[in-house]
């Protein structure tokens, strides 16, 4: 592999991660909106957030993989 690809490889696993941490940081906005409504008695729908905890783990799991592949280019 030639420096000119690994850097390329690199930046774009980065991407991929800076993507996954802005997509982690609006579902965290979301769950915490979630959270300040159950404490006024509106609870919110168990499935949605479910999901949006699924959505977060989903996320997180691809930082970690982005942060491996920039490493390993």
């Amino acid at each position: 592999m030639t420096y000119q690809q690994h850097l390329k490889n690199n930046i774009q696993s980065c991407s991929k991660v800076f993507d996954s941490i802005d997509r982690a940081k609006d579902i965290l906005a979301q769950l915490e909106q979630m959270t300040l409504e159950t404490s006024q008695g509106n609870y919110p729908d168990m499935e949605i957030v479910a999901e949006k905890t699924n959505a977060l783990r989903n996320s997180l799991d691809q930082i970690l993989v982005g942060l491996v592949e920039a490493r390993v280019g």
